[in-house]
């Protein structure tokens, strides 16, 4: 398979606790992306988690930018968390752009996933 590389790979004593990837593009239902998420970017998460988390043992996640102007939610968003086969949830997050504003939201809310 490669080298499968996440943007973001979580390890707590040395075990895989979360699998996150970052994509520079907004998360929003489109023709080509009727639920707002790029088939080939879940793909690739889902890659990443058959890697290093293959007994869904670790969430994953896709990031995206938060755009200030878009204000509904995308259909992934809506039905989040979705679930792997094997018991890995996968989320759909919109992160700010401000390093101080993504600190804040990352802690009011559980806006990444955690693991156990």
């Amino acid at each position: 398979m490669g080298r499968l590389k996440p943007d973001i790979l979580v390890r707590r004593a040395g075990r895989v606790v979360a699998v996150i990837d970052a994509k520079n593009k907004r998360l929003v239902n489109t023709q080509e992306r009727p639920q707002g998420v790029d088939r080939g970017d879940l793909y690739q998460l889902v890659s990443y988690l058959a890697r290093f988390a293959p007994q869904g043992t670790a969430p994953g996640a896709l990031v995206y930018p938060r755009d200030p102007d878009q204000h509904s939610l995308s259909t992934a968003e809506s039905h989040d968390p979705w679930c792997s086969a094997v018991g890995n949830t996968v989320r759909f997050v919109r992160l700010a752009l401000d390093p101080a504003d993504a600190v804040t939201q990352l802690s009011d809310e559980e806006a990444l996933p955690r693991g156990s």
